[in-house]
């Protein structure tokens, strides 16, 4: 699949442009916003970062949430997985996974 073109800001509020991921392998995962249900999917995903990251594929968790609330996240929960915030779906819609759970 043809994934859209994105720039979004993770959790240290530094842009990250797509274009620097072209050609890569990618697990690219949609977390709807930082309640303890969300929070407890993104720790279990990190738990499986090792082994994603040895095969050389980037992992992006694509969340609902301000920049400086992933960083408390990360911070908090140890996750290495990076965090990307995406509040106006902008991300979301162009996969075209608006209104999905």
């Amino acid at each position: 699949m043809e994934f859209p073109d994105f720039v979004l800001k993770d959790e240290n509020g530094e842009s990250l442009d797509s274009s620097f991921l072209k050609g890569m392998r990618m697990i690219v995962c949609f977390v709807p916003d930082l309640e303890k249900d969300s929070v407890d999917q993104l720790c279990e995903f990190d738990s499986i970062y090792q082994k994603v990251m040895i095969r050389n594929i980037v992992t992006l968790m694509v969340v609902k949430a301000e920049c400086p609330d992933l960083r408390a996240i990360m911070d908090k929960c140890s996750i290495r997985v990076k965090l990307l915030s995406d509040m106006d779906d902008t991300l979301v819609k162009a996969c075209g996974l608006e209104g999905r759970a």
